[in-house]
């Protein structure tokens, strides 16, 4: 699907390319400026080596730039997804929206947001994250008109001519009834909250009273949860 935008490249291109996917998309948290390390420029070399050409390095200003370059690629790459299941059903809408929220450390509230449909070839569901972005609160009318900015931004097309229904937790359901599409609730998120629950992390109140505390579980679950990030942060 991707081939007519994806130009062809040198080799000290390709090499490049390779370093820039490495520290965007590989496990390991490195700082940008590794790139004008001198240490890690000589491991390049061995690994370009036997060549008479010189080996090519990636600056940090180069990287950043690589980043713009790959996302918007990816913009293209939703217009050409929305396009070819647009196209594949004759212009009836066909794609699922996803979406939930969170609020993150900094208190502030985001919207992850995504779509998935059919292949052309029927052969295989493809999921497409379009977006993590803010949104103003938690209401049902400040959701809608954030996942309708969105789908017209990064598909191309207004929500309701691409997109048939809707998946979210439950507290977001309503949102759907305002898009006027069909709803299914996210059965990893009933999961999840009965295990929360089970756990104390989830609680009901009432007149702000907490009626299922279990404060020794929550306690326990915040060791675990600080022994498993010091382990990652100190040893891997």
């Amino acid at each position: 699907m991707l081939a007519f935008l994806t130009p062809s490249l040198s080799r000290e291109e390709r090499a490049l390319a390779r370093v820039a996917r490495w520290m965007v998309y590989g496990n390991e948290r490195v700082s940008f400026r590794t790139m004008e390390d001198k240490f890690f420029r000589q491991m390049l070399e061995g690994f370009w080596l036997p060549s008479r050409q010189a080996c090519p390095y990636m600056t940090a200003e180069q990287l950043y730039k690589w980043i713009d370059g790959e996302w918007g690629i990816m913009l293209n790459y939703f217009e050409v997804f929305a396009k070819t299941q647009m196209e594949g059903s004759a212009f009836n809408p066909t794609l699922q929206l996803l979406h939930d929220a969170g609020t993150l450390d900094d208190h502030r509230k985001r919207e992850a947001v995504g779509v998935s449909g059919v292949t052309p070839d029927w052969e295989d569901v493809v999921t497409v994250a379009i977006g993590f972005c803010p949104i103003e609160n938690g209401t049902d009318e400040a959701l809608e008109a954030r996942l309708r900015e969105l789908t017209e931004e990064r598909l191309k097309f207004e929500l309701e001519q691409v997109i048939c229904s809707t998946m979210a937790d439950r507290a977001a359901m309503t949102a759907a009834k305002r898009l006027a599409l069909e709803m299914e609730a996210c059965g990893m998120h009933d999961l999840s909250k009965i295990a929360e629950s089970l756990l104390g992390i989830l609680t009901r109140s009432v007149n702000t009273v907490i009626q299922n505390p279990f404060p020794e579980c929550v306690h326990l679950m915040e060791r675990a949860h600080k022994t498993a990030t010091h382990s990652v942060d100190t040893h891997f």
